[in-house]
């Protein structure tokens, strides 16, 4: 039984050596072709017969084959027959004495790349040789890439069912063991000051995991579910008001100076899931926080036109490299330390989250039928304008 190379699954390099097989019942002619191809710098292995040279390729394909085609026993055409129905990457040349226009036919009919005649020079086997091997490596990068782009897509889908797992596995002791705090929270008046302290901040610590948990959750849900936002009308003025919020909170942990500026009248009625549209401008405000120095600003303006509501977050941090611009959307991707990070760096400078808040950020504005792109601000630092349809 032959072994073709995707049987064997070798990964193979575009640029390694060629492996070329001479096929020839003549000795004297077999040498001479040996001889030319070793002119050129190529070590050919060489056999004698068809039968032969079929037990080599079964041991070890060959990526070119150059054959007599007249031969007694299995002649040169119905090799080459075998060779490209057993391994259909691999290319044959035929040599023949006779060069006639029924032969070249015949020989090109059957999947040859070219047909040299006798006596070769060494011109036309290089020629040849290079010709063939150009082939080769093209078939070998094209497989390389089809290969990675599996391993990719393979990846990512690994990707949506760890988060999915996560979601699924996590949602329900986190919600258990935080009700039971706020139980606990309630009796603070009969427990000592101490285990009180304790409770609060277990609480807050477990607040903050539920968060990740509900990221989690939300970004696994918006890679299945077409139905994942649930937009209802609700005035500018609702969602300007969290917005603001949340300014006053990051300035509270941070030296920062965040505005929230609105273009829109705040009585206007959009069509939106105020929520979720919310969360995901919070998310590009705390982008900016994390890439901002002590000092610098960060600036949210709100407009609206021909229907799209556009949410324009900027800093005047240190930006989103233009190589990192599509990545930064890639769930768990991250630009910072994502090994070293830590707890208390969802707002701190550099610091680094685990990867959710952009890609469900760009989750929100795709299910509203719109978008979430990344670009440099005139003057230094990020911009990010998030457009949704509001109609």
């Amino acid at each position: 039984m032959f072994v073709s190379r995707e049987e064997k699954k070798v990964e193979l390099d575009p640029f390694a050596p060629i492996r070329i097989l001479v096929v020839e019942d003549d000795d004297a002619l077999r040498e001479m072709i040996v001889e030319l191809l070793d002119v050129i710098g190529r070590k050919p292995v060489a056999c004698n017969s068809a039968e032969s040279a079929l037990a080599e390729m079964e041991r070890e394909p060959a990526d070119v084959v150059l054959s007599d085609i007249k031969m007694p026993g299995i002649d040169g055409v119905e090799l080459m027959r075998r060779i490209r129905r057993s391994w259909p990457n691999t290319e044959v040349v035929m040599i023949t004495a006779f060069a006639t226009i029924e032969a070249t036919l015949e020989a090109l009919r059957h999947g040859a790349l070219d047909l040299l005649i006798k006596p070769v020079r060494v011109e036309q086997i290089e020629k040849v040789v290079l010709r063939c091997e150009e082939r080769v490596r093209f078939v070998r990068a094209h497989k390389d890439l089809r290969h990675t782009m599996s391993r990719l897509l393979e990846l990512n889908n690994r990707k949506e069912q760890f988060a999915a797992i996560v979601n699924h596995e996590l949602r329900t002791p986190t919600a258990v063991s935080y009700g039971l705090l706020q139980l606990l929270e309630k009796k603070s008046s009969q427990l000592p000051d101490d285990v009180t302290d304790l409770v609060t901040r277990a609480k807050e610590s477990l607040g903050k995991l539920s968060e990740v948990v509900n990221d989690l959750g939300d970004l696994a849900t918006a890679t299945t579910d077409q139905q994942w936002i649930k937009p209802k009308p609700c005035r500018v003025s609702n969602i300007i008001v969290e917005l603001e919020a949340a300014s006053i909170e990051f300035k509270r942990v941070r030296k920062l100076d965040v505005a929230v500026s609105n273009l829109v009248d705040e009585d206007i009625t959009i069509n939106v899931d105020r929520r979720k549209l919310v969360r995901a401008v919070v998310e590009l405000m705390r982008n900016a926080v994390k890439s901002t120095p002590d000092g610098g600003m960060i600036a949210v303006n709100v407009s609206i036109s021909d229907g799209k509501l556009t949410f324009r977050v900027e800093d005047s941090g240190i930006g989103v490299a233009e190589a990192e611009r599509e990545r930064i959307f890639e769930p768990f991707y991250t630009t910072g330390d994502a090994i070293n990070h830590h707890s208390s760096s969802c707002e701190e400078f550099g610091g680094c989250g685990i990867g959710i808040g952009l890609p469900l950020a760009k989750s929100v504005a795709v299910a509203h039928n719109g978008d979430l792109v990344c670009s440099q601000r005139e003057g230094g630092g990020s911009r990010f304008d998030c457009h949704v349809d509001c109609r």
